[in-house]
This record gives C-alpha cells, sequence and structure tokens, in this order.
C-alpha cells in the first residue's frame, strides 16, 4: 500500500465515524429482480451473436457462399436450403 493509500484511507474511516459518507443505494426487490432478468438478457443477446458469428465463419471456412444467394443467413430461406443439403 502507498503512503497516498494509506492517508485516503485514514481520511475516509473519519468521515465515516462523522457519518459524512452516504449508504450505498439498494434498490426495491422488484426493480433488483428487473436488473438481473435485464443483465441476462444480454448475456444471452451477446451469446446468440457470437454463435450467429461462429455459424457464417463456418460457411466461409468451408467455401460456401450462403451469404450471397440469400439476404438473411437465419431466415426461412437459408433455413430450408440448409436443411434440405443436410438431409440429401
Amino acid at each position: 500500500m502507498s503512503i497516498g493509500n494509506g492517508i485516503d484511507s485514514k481520511w475516509i474511516g473519519d468521515l465515516f465515524r462523522l457519518g459524512l459518507v452516504p449508504g450505498s443505494f439498494i434498490p426495491a426487490k422488484p426493480f433488483y429482480i428487473l436488473r438481473e432478468y435485464t443483465r441476462y438478457r444480454s448475456k444471452l443477446v451477446s451469446c446468440k451473436s457470437s454463435e450467429k458469428n461462429r455459424f457464417q465463419n463456418a460457411f466461409t471456412v468451408c467455401n460456401v457462399a450462403l451469404d450471397s444467394v440469400v439476404s438473411d443467413m437465419f431466415g426461412k430461406s437459408a433455413s430450408l436450403i440448409i436443411f434440405l443439403q443436410n438431409n440429401r
């Protein structure tokens, strides 16, 4: 610990003892749950995007230019083409 950190921590401790440091904000339970769901949804969207990128990259590596034939790699037409190709 550097000298500055020691002085800072003593100063913050003095402020706390005098009641000059406000407490942390703790949201109500419904808001807390909503924030957790929002964070989880963001994580799922990120994972979904990563998997879509991996899927498209696999086609690129295999020299399959499906994206030049269809506008949406994950739409109905592309899904049907991929399904029919795999079930030949």
